[in-house]
This record gives C-alpha cells, structure tokens and sequence, in this order.
C-alpha cells in the first residue's frame, strides 16, 4: 500500500515506475503508469488522503513534501494564490473530506 484513504497527508507522487491503483473504498477509480501524478492537493496543504493508493507490482515512485514545496512556492505571492484556491475549491467538493488548515510558519 502507498496510502490509505483518511491518513494525513503531506506530500505528491509521480510513477517512475510501474504502475498503482487509485481506489474509492473497494472501487477502482483509476490506475496510474509511469509520469502520472497523485497527491496534489496534500502537497499544496496537509490534509487527509481522499482515495487510498495501491501499488500493483513494483512500483517506484519519486516524491515531493510540503515542507520543501511550499516554501519554494510562497516565495511567489500569486502563485502561492492560485495554489490555495485550487485546493479549496476541490476539498469544498469532497464531502467527508476534513480540511486543516496550512501551517502559519510556513
């Protein structure tokens, strides 16, 4: 497993590597090859994982936190913007999902 549905989350994945399934509890939403990406808005604001993540062989994934993103991304006043109104605007739209707000420090 590389993540479960309800954890905190903190960082965003790429597939270098093989392959994994996104699932909605037992449901398939999706599988994930090679230069796809998960874990978008996590990276963008710690928040709780909406899907769970299921490596399907052996998978490589590379991967960025928050605490390395964020600073780089603040550094851009708009950009740091528009970041957050995407996360806002998708978390609005995942009933379940519990927002925590961004780290003040950062």
């Amino acid at each position: 497993m590389v993540s479960e549905a309800g954890d905190s989350g903190d960082s965003f994945y790429v597939v270098d590597q093989g392959s994994v399934r996104v699932l909605d509890q037992d449901r398939v939403v999706r599988t994930m090859v090679r230069g796809e990406g998960f874990g978008e808005i996590a990276l963008l604001g710690r928040t709780t994982r909406t899907m769970t993540v299921r490596a399907v062989d052996d998978a490589r994934l590379c991967g960025i936190s928050s605490d390395v993103f964020i600073p780089a991304l603040t550094s851009m006043t708009e950009a740091r913007a528009a970041a957050e109104a995407t996360r806002r605007s998708y978390l609005g739209h995942s009933p379940g999902t519990v927002q925590q707000e961004p780290d003040p420090r950062q």
